[in-house]
């Protein structure tokens, strides 16, 4: 559970770019807004795509962006929220609960990974010095 407050303030790139420029104050909230709308478009557009095809979601940086700005903005650690809550705050037309659920699942495994190969890392270094 500590370890998944990690992920839970995780930033992808272009979120911790979003974040600085809101924390400096130099988007408005009208840019910040329509930059919003626009990562919903193209995300909605991706998931469409790949739900017609049959394929699997391939969750990009948009998606990725989307799913931990709607986690941070509920303001919860990520094993906490409810796939529902992250599934209508990110507001993706097309994408199911069962694939928020599943990549909700996959991040907290990724979190646990590299909290634990940290971990290793810490305890071989500490050996050696």
């Amino acid at each position: 559970p500590s370890s998944l407050l990690s992920l839970f303030n995780h930033k992808t790139p272009r979120q911790a770019t979003l974040l600085d420029e809101q924390e400096q104050g130099s988007l408005t909230a009208q840019e910040q807004a329509e930059r919003r709308a626009d990562l919903v478009h193209e995300a909605t557009a991706l998931v469409t795509e790949s739900n017609s095809r049959g394929l699997r979601l391939i969750w990009g940086v948009v998606l990725q962006e989307l799913f931990f700005d709607a986690v941070h903005a509920l303001g919860q650690p990520l094993h906490r929220v409810p796939p529902e809550l992250i599934l209508r705050h990110m507001g993706v037309k097309g994408i199911s609960r069962k694939q928020i659920a599943t990549h909700v699942r996959e991040e907290i495994r990724r979190d646990r990974a590299r909290t634990m190969a940290a971990a290793a890392g810490a305890e071989a270094a500490a050996r050696r010095g």
